[in-house]
């Protein structure tokens, strides 16, 4: 079966599911909580209390879809359908009760085992990052300073602050990147969704950097805000403008630091001028070739291979 087939077949389940239950939720939902407890949600808090009391099937489909997802997974003995995908059934609506999930919920109260809770939470985020709702800001920039989140919830919540474009949020993950030692590679490796000038002076700065590990991470992001394909969606036409010179800005360091290094940090460029323009990067190379000599002349030349070889242009 195919996964958008199996797609289809779990969000029909989930939709029949969610007609017979939430009239009964909503009925015994109670009071509201506190949101204004939580301070994540400050600037939403009314928002949510609003939408608890008029709109609570909001609230009913979400915790439905979680139960839905624990149990097709442990139905199946496989992984289940991703939980983002299952989550953007919900559409942008959804927003303010994800958000309230994100800060609410605990694996111990949910019955949860800790890899599927994990896998439950990164859908949430991605799906949350998907809306580009400025509003998610605060509690995604929580998850991404907290101290015990796992990398990859903090790669994909830096991710999808990114997205919404937000240049002070985005200074604002550059800071704790820059001062936080042990999150500054999670949070390199999602800032390449952040497609705005200042996540890519920063990554460039740090792809030049001594430190092979954050190198390496930094290249990849470039790659991704670089990527000529991605450029051409709607969502990213806000920022069209700083596109081209960001792009040859790092067209020209990628092709500049090419000759210095080896193996998987060598790949790593090659792959991301390869997603920037090839061509560009080509004649970037072919003018360096011709100021070289010896060994560098030689890695500059492999490059144009590379260059002359790619599919994607």
């Amino acid at each position: 079966m195919s996964r958008i087939l199996r797609l289809a077949m779990v969000v029909a389940v989930v939709g029949a599911a969610l007609m017979v239950s939430t009239a009964a939720w909503a009925q015994s939902a109670g009071k509201a909580p506190d949101f204004s407890a939580y301070p994540e949600l400050e600037e939403v808090a009314d928002e949510l209390e609003r939408m608890w009391h008029h709109e609570p099937e909001r609230f009913a489909q979400l915790q439905e879809l979680r139960e839905a997802y624990v149990e097709l997974g442990q139905r199946s003995g496989q992984r289940p359908v991703p939980a983002a995908r299952m989550l953007q059934t919900l559409g942008d609506e959804a927003l303010l009760p994800m958000l309230w999930h994100l800060v609410s919920e605990n694996p111990m109260e949910l019955g949860m085992g800790l890899r599927t809770w994990r896998n439950w939470r990164v859908g949430l985020v991605e799906a949350v990052g998907r809306i580009r709702d400025e509003r998610s800001v605060p509690v995604l920039h929580s998850i991404v300073i907290a101290n015990n989140p796992y990398d990859q919830l903090r790669t994909v919540a830096t991710t999808a602050i990114g997205r919404t474009g937000n240049v002070e949020a985005i200074d604002a993950l550059i800071e704790e990147a820059r001062s936080s030692e042990d999150k500054t590679e999670a949070i390199i490796a999602g800032l390449g969704k952040a497609r705005r000038h200042n996540s890519a002076e920063y990554l460039l700065e740090v792809a030049q950097s001594a430190q092979e590990g954050h190198q390496v991470a930094a290249v990849r992001a470039l790659g991704d805000w670089a990527n000529q394909w991605a450029w051409e969606t709607p969502q990213l036409e806000p920022y069209s403008e700083e596109r081209p010179k960001v792009v040859s800005a790092i067209v020209t360091a990628l092709v500049d630091l090419y000759p210095h290094v080896e193996g998987r940090l060598a790949t790593e460029i090659e792959k991301s001028l390869q997603l920037a323009s090839a061509q560009a990067s080509k004649e970037r190379a072919q003018a360096r070739a011709t100021q070289a000599d010896g060994a560098k002349k030689e890695r500059l030349e492999r490059l144009i291979e590379v260059m002359e070889r790619s599919p994607l242009d």
